[in-house]
């Protein structure tokens, strides 16, 4: 993917919310870098400060944690949509999680401290990064009460019947998937399977 490219992907995404002037764009491209990920590449190690915020321009993300060795997904995240440790990149101090690249990955990567500067000159950014990031919120809300809430099938259920998941159920492995949905892959095979004969 061509830098053009990338870079007209994140306004065709940032204008959804609210279009941007020349300017804004401008600034947007010249506080920001794109980056070509490679399979298996680490945007973000568990413990090191987070300064980025990446948009996916191309390519597949995990987050993750460990847990007595055992990886602990807690978010994937793919094309026209944004990445990062955001109570790591708001308060500074150390990560939770790992952010891995999980195919071939172009990213567009945005510093906090340039966003923060964006932000306070231009109204339009501000607002734009606002309701992201409330996005954001909201979206984790939803997901930590299905989690603790559903039993597996029904996590199971969700997961194949809501289309943002179609993209990472066609092009991520079971294990995966099933950390994402906090159950062994054994459990996640056999609710699969009942899921998809409609029980």
């Amino acid at each position: 993917m061509t830098e053009k490219l990338a870079y007209r992907y994140l306004f065709y995404t940032l204008s959804r919310i609210r279009p941007l002037k020349y300017d804004e764009k401008a600034m947007i491209m010249e506080n920001s870098r794109m980056m070509h990920c490679p399979s298996k590449t680490l945007l973000l190690k568990e413990n090191d400060i987070c300064r980025h915020i990446f948009f996916i321009a191309k390519g597949i993300c995990r987050r993750y944690f460990y847990d007595n060795h055992q990886e602990c997904i807690t978010d994937m995240a793919y094309e026209g949509h944004f990445i990062t440790s955001y109570a790591g990149i708001f308060s500074g101090d150390a990560c939770f999680e790992n952010i891995e690249a999980l195919e071939d990955t172009v990213v567009i990567s945005i510093s906090g401290k340039n966003m923060v500067e964006l932000k306070k000159k231009f109204p339009a950014i501000r607002e734009i990064f606002d309701e992201l990031i409330r996005k954001h919120i909201v979206e984790r809300e939803k997901t930590i009460y299905y989690m603790r809430k559903l039993d597996a099938l029904e996590r199971c259920r969700l997961f194949f019947t809501q289309p943002q998941y179609k993209k990472i159920k066609q092009r991520v492995s079971n294990k995966y998937i099933a950390s994402l949905l906090q159950m062994s892959p054994e459990s996640f095979s056999r609710m699969k399977k009942k899921v998809l004969a409609g029980k």
